[in-house]
């Protein structure tokens, strides 16, 4: 079982329970970070224009309480560079940080709002966020505390539209900025190639390209697979991220254009899933190495898998020895450039007493996108504008492949965009996990999944 099957499916049609049932839960988990608020006023009525209910003041000393999903090399990133930057523009203003471990971040969100103890910023996978606002615990960000006049002004600091498409809701207001727009790229060990007599592609390849260079750097022994030509993320998320964007390159979407309806039982959604077994075949599989490859590709066992330029510096600080080359997702051929993404971002929470202090805070990670890129702990791009054109970033290890990563991040669009994202999510991850790891016929798993999203989609 993954950690996308073993994360606790608790949403917005639970969100009472919780708060009847587990109070003393939620006061109990942290509770030193915990900052005791008001209740939740009701969500606002959906308007067009952003309306800021916040008012300057003399700056009184204050303390914002923060939350984060739990790594490494993130939470140093933080506590030894963002915050106490942040605090030193801003010596009125402490920030209060916590991680808390991936595979309970959502429950515990859930958990907070329900409780009143949610921390001031929310760190939040991004696919959450239609839910949150639907249960109307996100406060809008008020562009000129931001820095700009308009919602239009502040979409425009970004390289695409869709780098918000999560975080701008139906009413029009932006919830939330990202800390990363990672879009998935496909890494090559270029020595590998060579060796096959190949050179790396410098362009987006088609899928049966793709599959043709998987093969010929493939190794066997003994008719046992000792060398993966290429691997995709044996996870459920990964399953369904890069699922939907080859069904989207072939025209086709997961749900009907008001999504009332799930559309996998298309002609579409059978060659698409198709396309993603076939992609696998005789070049790796479930069977073969990690369910995420990266360590496997650092050792030479996997010749190409996926990521976003965040793995760049972890191949440099832990002295792998791949001589790596970056290209744009494949597509199909005659048919649209999709590439997925996953992103996170900063949120404030509605609940807040400081949300002046906590949106001046998004603000000071959001507008300075190099804090973020030329770490030599990790690498997140947040989505701004003009980091490629940085002489700066040009000299880091990520700064040589960023033309390629800003290329594609420009056909990138967000798996899922519903109230219910992590289970329509699981639900499509399981339909092609299905298919690759029992043999299921394509057609088949769909049809299930198809009758799974529609039961959450009625509710």
């Amino acid at each position: 079982m993954t950690q996308q099957d073993e994360r606790a499916k608790i949403n917005r049609r639970k969100f009472v329970k919780i708060g009847a049932g587990i109070v003393a839960v939620g006061a109990a988990a942290g509770a030193a970070y915990y900052l005791s608020q008001p209740g939740p006023t009701p969500a606002p009525t959906p308007t067009s224009a952003v309306t800021s209910p916040i008012t300057s003041a003399t700056p009184a000393p204050t303390t914002i309480s923060f939350w984060m999903h739990e790594a490494v090399d993130q939470s140093k990133h933080y506590l030894e560079t963002v915050i106490p930057g942040f605090q030193t523009e801003n010596p009125h203003i402490k920030i209060a940080y916590q991680a808390i471990p991936e595979s309970e971040l959502h429950t515990k969100y859930i958990t907070a709002f329900a409780t009143k103890t949610a921390p001031d910023v929310i760190g939040l996978y991004a696919h959450w966020a239609p839910e949150l606002w639907e249960m109307g615990v996100l406060e809008p960000l008020d562009p000129k505390v931001l820095g700009y006049d308009s919602v239009d002004a502040l979409v425009d600091q970004y390289v695409s539209p869709f780098c918000l498409e999560l975080y701008k809701m139906p009413d029009g207001n932006v919830y939330g900025l990202p800390w990363e727009v990672s879009n998935w790229c496909m890494y090559c060990n270029a020595d590998h190639y060579h060796e096959a007599g190949l050179e790396p592609p410098t362009s987006s390849p088609t899928w049966d390209e793709f599959h043709d260079y998987a093969k010929a750097m493939t190794k066997f022994e003994g008719g046992r697979m000792v060398r993966a030509g290429f691997q995709w993320w044996n996870l459920l998320l990964g399953h369904a991220n890069n699922y939907i964007s080859i069904l989207r390159q072939l025209g086709g979407d997961i749900y009907s254009a008001d999504k009332s309806k799930c559309t996998l039982d298309s002609a579409e959604a059978v060659k698409a899933l198709q396309i993603y077994v076939d992609t696998w075949k005789d070049v790796g599989g479930p069977e073969f190495g990690s369910p995420f490859p990266s360590e496997d590709f650092a050792r030479g066992k996997v010749s190409m898998w996926q990521a976003g330029i965040w793995a760049i510096p972890q191949y440099v600080i832990y002295e792998s020895k791949v001589n790596w080359h970056v290209v744009q997702y494949p597509h199909v051929k005659g048919g649209k450039r999709v590439s997925p993404y996953f992103t996170g971002g900063w949120f404030v929470n509605k609940q807040s007493q400081h949300k002046r202090e906590a949106m001046e805070f998004i603000r000071y990670c959001s507008e300075r996108p190099k804090l973020w890129f030329s770490s030599q702990y990790f690498c997140n791009y947040t989505g701004r504008k003009g980091v490629a054109e940085d002489p700066e970033v040009r000299k880091t290890a990520q700064g040589k492949w960023v033309d390629v990563f800003m290329d594609d991040l420009s056909y990138t669009r967000a798996p899922v965009v519903h109230v219910n994202a992590e289970e329509l999510e699981a639900a499509i991850g399981r339909a092609v996990d299905r298919v690759v790891s029992k043999g299921t016929d394509p057609a088949d798993s769909l049809k299930t999944a198809t009758d799974e999203i529609d039961r959450i989609i009625k509710g």
